[in-house]
């Protein structure tokens, strides 16, 4: 008499939060040691998975189906601790536009009218879609 015996299989399951990428999930033979990995976007550094491992890199040995979930946080630099970001909104029709290292400034409407330059508010005539450009970056704002 011979007895067979199936080699378990358990499912690895990799997750992130957003902002990254993972690798090494998929199906495998009970007590085999795989690699699974976190990969950060552009802007982002990985933090830890959700059991608290801090090595974006790591060796697993697989005893049973798992889920492992990688979060990334945002990097900040020193650079961009000291840049303000700018910020644009509206209350009731006036445009407020808080941007103080902008080295230009233009509000317009959907229908490319200027409605104010290098300006701090501007008050516009009716409700609807306008931009505000800021250096190289538009904003879109609906005033209501």
């Amino acid at each position: 008499m011979t007895a067979e015996f199936d080699i378990n299989k358990h499912t690895v399951t990799l997750a992130s939060n957003g902002n990254g990428s993972v690798e090494g999930d998929g199906d495998f033979d009970y007590d085999s040691e795989i690699t699974i990995k976190a990969i950060p976007d552009y802007g982002y550094t990985f933090d830890e998975w959700n059991d608290g491992n801090t090595e974006a890199e790591r060796v697993i040995i697989v005893k049973e189906n798992v889920t492992y979930t990688a979060s990334f946080k945002k990097t900040v630099s020193i650079e961009d601790a000291t840049k303000e970001e700018p910020h644009v909104f509206a209350k009731g029709r006036t445009i407020y536009i808080i941007a103080p290292n902008a080295n230009s400034i233009i509000v317009y409407d959907k229908i490319g009218k200027i409605r104010g330059t290098n300006v701090a508010s501007v008050t516009v005539p009716y409700a609807g879609v306008y931009f505000v450009k800021i250096d190289s970056k538009t904003y879109k704002l609906t005033v209501y």
